[in-house]
């Protein structure tokens, strides 16, 4: 028989994966169409069609993990997932406005048969919602470090506003828009043998990329100045550090490469900087999953029953098998054809 404590902190894992994949591939989506209101008039049809065929095979199958994330912390973390419900409705909600409406753009600007106003408004709507989702996505994921949600009953400002209408779930909320504009940039190098948009898509890897350096220095003084809790312990871990400073180093050869139309080399440093801040976070969070006022919910006290968390052990282990040979094969499908 597997421990408890194993079976909890296995599960732990795969939610800490599943958000990792959310927001490196998913993400990409969002900065997708974050860069489409950045990347200026010249060309933009021919910037647009390039994202759209870039997004279309994997958008739908890239919420997989998002989907994942909510059944892990409804069947394994019951606790943390009412105290997200209920205390940060009001950014989950507006989350979700986002990425439906998102979707409708993206699908209804390409497949409608409308004039050219109507196609223009279904763009404005796709871009401006895919700013808003991960705007809300790092406020929400800034909202449960922060130590802002109470533990006790309070008034409705303080219960439902006040948790995640604050200076460090904002930059947090900022440092992911950023971010996955940089993700989605360097991604979209390799997607054109044009060489003037690929060169436009290399321009926005160093502003996307800037802006995320500047924006991650605001979420850590953001995080002094306001005093979240999980900061401190942050900078007393070396291994959180050491993930941080990696993920520098990183960044700067990543740019080197992105120079030399590396896209390939470029795709795999991306993916390693994104594992290495999560990891950082992961390490500086274990094992607490949500922070409050004056407690913390960690990932073995919040736990479900055993007799809840070992099939959902099971099914992730067995969906695993199914799901990445499944997706791996989308992926080598649409991305290996030649453009």
């Amino acid at each position: 028989m597997i421990p408890e404590n194993w079976i909890v902190t296995i599960i732990a894992g795969f939610l800490g994966i599943s958000l990792f994949l959310y927001c490196l591939l998913g993400g990409a989506d969002f900065g997708a169409g974050i860069l489409e209101i950045f990347l200026g008039p010249h060309r933009k049809a021919d910037k647009q069609a390039l994202i759209t065929k870039a997004l279309g095979p994997v958008w739908e199958a890239n919420h997989i993990w998002l989907i994942l994330v909510v059944v892990i912390l409804f069947n394994g973390f019951p606790m943390v997932f009412f105290k997200l419900c209920v205390h940060l409705h009001i950014p989950l909600t507006l989350l979700l406005f986002g990425i439906i409406f998102r979707g409708c753009a993206f699908t209804f600007r390409h497949y409608d048969v409308g004039t050219e106003r109507v196609h223009r408004y279904y763009s404005t709507m796709f871009a401006f919602a895919s700013l808003l989702s991960p705007l809300f996505l790092g406020i929400i994921a800034g909202s449960m470090i922060s130590g802002k949600i109470p533990a006790h009953h309070a008034s409705y400002a303080v219960s439902y506003v006040y948790p995640w209408l604050d200076f460090f779930p904002l930059c947090l909320g900022i440092f992911a828009c950023c971010l996955f504009s940089f993700v989605s940039a360097v991604y979209l190098t390799g997607e054109s043998n044009d060489e003037e948009l690929k060169e436009s898509f290399v321009r926005a890897t160093k502003w996307a990329g800037t802006s995320s350096m500047i924006s991650g220095a605001m979420v850590f003084l953001s995080a002094f100045w306001t005093q979240a809790p999980w900061f401190f312990k942050f900078l007393q871990n070396r291994v959180g550090l050491l993930c941080v400073l990696v993920a520098t180093v990183l960044f700067l050869i990543l740019q080197w490469k992105i120079k030399r139309m590396r896209p390939w080399h470029a795709r795999i440093l991306i993916g390693l900087q994104m594992a290495l801040i999560f990891i950082g976070w992961f390490v500086a969070q274990f094992p607490i999953l949500l922070h409050m006022d004056h407690e913390v919910l960690d990932m073995y006290r919040s736990a479900a029953p055993k007799e809840t968390l070992t099939p959902l052990l099971w099914a992730l282990l067995l969906g695993s098998v199914i799901i990445f040979p499944s997706l791996g094969y989308v992926l080598k499908v649409f991305k290996s054809t030649k453009r």
